[in-house]
């Protein structure tokens, strides 16, 4: 094995510990249920998302440092959020994530009478009239552009909570815990070299 093939297959078994640490930490369900506990779930898009979201494509391992000896002891560990089609899910956080990228397709009323027509009624803060605007396309379309300029004037939604914040707090515990694996891990390679110089006669 080649020193560069030696130095990937630390990179890749450090990302893969992290990996199994984010499913072993329930990251995705603590972010539904997040979101669901805030009554911040309507058409049920985002949870899909969330459920969807690959941690094979979220987690990146950059500046790496070897030492002389090609023991990985310096490295960045991130994960990168991406909502795709649900990025609008980074304005439902209090904290202003500039790293989370957002594509709008302009389709902002449109999405809204959806949501609108699929928001549980249960969690409307007044449902008298709500049955009817949601029958009636013109009283949806109404509606969504009352909440878009409502939207505009609060510069963002009402309803707001830490998900993401959380989240990342989880994201980081799953990411100490990967790292201290991986310590046993490098001591047990080591271990090995060394056990492997050792001649007797």
């Amino acid at each position: 094995m080649t020193e560069k093939e030696q130095q990937q297959q630390q990179i890749e078994k450090l990302r893969q510990l992290v990996i199994k640490e984010l499913k072993v930490g329930t990251v995705k369900k603590r972010m539904i249920a997040t979101l669901k506990n805030r009554n911040q779930y309507a058409s049920g898009n985002l949870q899909s998302v969330i459920q969807n979201m690959s941690f094979n494509k979220s987690v990146k391992i950059t500046n790496t440092k070897f030492e002389p000896g090609l023991i990985l002891y310096k490295a960045t560990v991130e994960f990168r959020f991406n909502f795709n089609n649900a990025g609008y899910a980074k304005f439902l956080d209090e904290v202003d994530y500039s790293d989370i990228p957002y594509k709008s397709r302009g389709k902002g009323i449109e999405n809204l009478m959806k949501w609108i027509e699929q928001k549980p009624l249960r969690t409307w803060k007044n449902t008298a009239g709500i049955s009817d605007i949601r029958e009636s396309e013109d009283k949806r379309r109404r509606l969504a552009y009352a909440i878009r300029k409502s939207q505009d004037k609060n510069k963002g939604v009402k309803n707001r909570s830490r998900f993401i914040t959380f989240t990342r707090s989880n994201i980081t515990s799953s990411i100490n815990r990967a790292t201290k694996s991986f310590v046993d891990y490098l001591s047990d390679k080591l271990y090995s070299g060394i056990k492997s110089q050792i001649f007797y006669r």
